[in-house]
């Protein structure tokens, strides 16, 4: 039996002093890389101080927010752990205004309930990994280290400070998150990486930010209704999912879809992006074909307008989002609801959320109509009086708009936005060999004292 005590080199907790043994009693060597711990809570805060110094790092320690941002102004930290929830400022607004003074150092936070909101906000502020109450002690150990790593490589140039390394645990269903793309009331987009037969590539990530859902809950069916709708369409002209399921122990709904660089047209629109008439023309007949490929399906969009398309910087267009796309088996009945957006919905729309594929053709009209024109068909304050207007009104004649306005696509537009389903275009196809007709043959002009017709009742 050997005469050194067993000592356990866990540190302990006694009252408020944090009691570190080292079973070997030699001299650690002086630590390397700094480490600030952020926690308004005493014992924790002294217990993480003492657990990584005993892994060699330098720490120093803040009780709040306040008290650490001086610090980071004067010291550089290779990590910085940090709460959420403090007196003062927030981890959060901490994380944000401390990445701007040390863009260079790694950001650990440690979240409570709720874990899915947390997480989220987390990765969008740019935080390295989060940790959620309670953790195991190894748990600090290990994501601090992988920071430290990570940080250390971007800084050496091995890669893109922005990508995760190998060793992070940043990760949702082994994807590696980026940066954010885009973010909604319910949903965020990441951008995510992954390696595929050892080449590195890029995802879009989509995950729903709420943490209000828990077992039967519309929000997650709808989320995975598009998984499943989306998956079963392989065109050019939609954006294809590619994974769906729960990530990490808080079950966090995520589907994967293909990344490329894009907006939607509604923002390219804001954004004053130039966009020929003619390119105008290929993007609504893009978009014509892919909901001619869904209807084939017996699927319907339901949810057609200019922030569910996205186009590329060549104006490759893309259609997405089918959350509430109607499947052929949907029982979605609720006559209480309307499904889509009012200014794209179709007449019929107003009066029950089951609608067929010609609502889509209807909605298409609308993006074609505003696309073309600059504004949208119909306008209002109040729902009601919107589908007022689209159900008994007709749009301004494009030719009164523009008096250039080609008469072959106005009569494209007069039948994509007929009230009555059976004078509309049947197929997505049929509007895109009008269209197709169109750019082929050229833009017919209004000849003098020539009647066009133009009547969508």
């Amino acid at each position: 039996m050997s005469d050194t005590p067993d000592f356990d080199a866990t540190p302990k907790l006694v009252g408020k002093t944090v009691i570190l043994e080292n079973p070997s009693g030699e001299e650690m060597d002086e630590a390397k890389d700094k480490v600030l711990v952020v926690e308004d809570e005493d014992q924790l805060r002294n217990l993480l101080a003492a657990v990584l110094s005993s892994e060699g790092y330098d720490v120093e320690t803040a009780p709040s927010a306040d008290a650490a941002l001086p610090l980071v102004e004067e010291n550089y930290y290779n990590c910085v752990l940090s709460d959420v929830m403090m007196p003062g400022m927030s981890g959060t607004d901490f994380l944000l205004k401390a990445k701007k003074i040390r863009p260079g150092t790694e950001f650990i936070i440690m979240t409570g309930f709720p874990k899915v909101d947390s997480a989220v906000q987390a990765m969008k502020v740019g935080a390295f990994d989060y940790v959620s109450k309670p953790f195991e002690l190894h748990e600090i150990r290990e994501r601090v280290s992988a920071a430290i790593e990570h940080g250390k490589t971007a800084a050496e140039g091995g890669m893109d400070a922005t990508i995760i390394s190998d060793n992070s645990t940043r990760y949702l269903a082994g994807y590696a998150i980026v940066r954010t793309l885009g973010e909604g009331s319910m949903g965020i987009v990441f951008l995510a990486e992954r390696t595929v037969n050892q080449v590195s590539k890029k995802f879009a990530m989509k995950i729903i930010k709420n943490n209000t859902y828990s077992g039967k809950n519309e929000a997650v069916e709808r989320f995975f209704k598009e998984a499943k709708t989306s998956g079963q369409l392989d065109h050019p002209n939609i954006v294809k999912v590619l994974e769906h399921g729960y990530a990490r122990e808080e079950n966090i709904p995520y589907l994967v879809m293909e990344y490329f660089e894009g907006v939607t047209l509604k923002k390219a629109i804001q954004n004053n992006k130039y966009i020929s008439f003619e390119d105008k023309i290929r993007i609504v007949m893009q978009i014509a074909r892919a909901i001619g490929v869904a209807h084939k399906h017996s699927i319907f969009h339901r949810d057609i307008k200019p922030d569910n398309i996205m186009i590329t910087e060549d104006n490759f267009a893309k259609l997405a989002d089918f959350g509430i796309a109607q499947l052929p088996d949907s029982e979605q009945t609720n006559v209480m609801k309307i499904i889509g957006t009012p200014y794209y919905l179709a007449p019929e729309g107003y009066n029950s959320p089951k609608v067929g594929n010609q609502a889509d053709i209807y909605s298409l009209g609308t993006v074609a109509y505003e696309l073309l024109l600059g504004s949208r068909p119909f306008d209002a304050e109040t729902i009601s009086a919107l589908g007022f207007k689209v159900q008994t009104e007709n749009p301004l004649e494009p030719l009164k708009i523009d008096k250039n306005f080609p008469v072959n696509l106005q009569s494209i537009l007069e039948k994509m936005l007929q009230k009555e389903t059976e004078k509309r275009y049947k197929t997505g196809d049929e509007v895109a060999d009008d269209l197709e007709k169109v750019l082929s043959n050229g833009f017919q002009k209004k000849k003098v004292l020539q009647r066009v017709s133009w009547n969508t009742l």
